[in-house]
């Protein structure tokens, strides 16, 4: 079997098609990025599509509904998914997500997340504090391991 070149051109092509993407999905980051700093998980999907859309209505009557907050859940995705494509770790939104990250983690350690399909548990808390450790750690900022210290009780 013939190995290809790293520089032939179906791998420039290939190349080209990632670019796009990622430059798609930057944008698509981008464009739902909150004035206080960060995402909003609810800015990226109609209450409808939520679980089984049976909040839909009930979500949509909530004061916040229409400037709903950033939560580490979001934000701390859309830092990853924002670093995996190639955006520098020193664009300004993303600086604004670390500050952001920073000044919304609880003195427990974890940043919460409203659940969007119930009022009773919220699970998501607990992707809404890996996620931000994981961002924190992709823009190279080591507040992270404070908390990491804590958690499994380093010296």
């Amino acid at each position: 079997m013939k190995r290809r070149s790293p520089v032939s051109p179906s791998s420039n092509a290939t190349s080209a098609k990632r670019a796009r993407r990622a430059a798609a999905v930057i944008r698509g980051f981008k464009a739902r990025f909150d004035p206080d700093g960060g995402w909003s998980i609810r800015n990226f999907a109609a209450p409808e599509a939520w679980g089984k859309g049976n909040r839909a209505e009930k979500l949509r009557a909530e004061p916040e509904f229409a400037t709903t907050p950033s939560d580490g859940h979001m934000t701390g995705l859309a830092v990853i998914v924002l670093r995996e494509a190639g955006l520098a770790k020193d664009d300004p939104r993303l600086a604004k997500a670390v500050a952001w990250l920073k000044s919304n983690q609880r003195e427990s350690g974890v940043w919460w997340t409203r659940s969007l399909n119930t009022d009773k548990s919220h699970f998501i808390t607990y992707s809404s504090t890996a996620f931000p450790l994981l961002a924190l750690a992709m823009c190279d900022d080591a507040s992270y391991l404070t908390y990491l210290k804590q958690v499994f009780e380093i010296a």
